[in-house]
């Protein structure tokens, strides 16, 4: 190795070491990192948030996303009314329900009715037999 007085020149040939001299500029010691800016022109740049279009197509992307949003509306819209048909036939069903079960209400209360006469007119009939039945009885006595 050369002195520090003697850098750049070449070693003698009574030099005790054989080696041929290297600057240190030929091969670096840690890996070359590129500058913060990154390197020139496009390259490694992130793209911008908005990629760059132009004006007929934001028209024709704001036309196709009104006429989807009209679509939408009109299902919606549609949803609403088939969902108010189906209220309507529910509360219908239910009106006809409630009178069956009320038809059916009224023709039990007629046979209770109608039994409940019946067990009157048993029991009538069987306070009349007990009735002839003590009286039979004080007869015999």
């Amino acid at each position: 190795m050369p002195a520090p007085g003697n850098i750049g020149k070449k070693p003698s040939a009574s030099s005790s070491s054989a080696k041929p001299a290297t600057s240190k500029a030929a091969k670096p010691s840690a890996p070359v990192t590129p500058k913060k800016g990154g390197p020139p022109g496009n390259i490694g740049k992130k793209p911008s948030a908005k990629p760059a279009t132009s004006p007929n197509a934001v028209k024709v992307e704001q036309t196709t996303m009104a006429v989807e949003d009209r679509s939408l509306r009109v299902e919606l819209e549609e949803a609403r009314m088939r969902i108010l048909e189906l209220e309507g036939e529910l509360k219908d069903a239910l009106n006809q329900q409630g009178d069956e079960q009320e038809q059916q209400l009224e023709g039990l209360r007629a046979q209770l009715e109608t039994e409940l006469g019946a067990r009157t007119e048993l029991e009538l009939e069987m306070q009349a037999t007990q009735a002839a039945l003590d009286a039979a009885r004080n007869r015999i006595e």
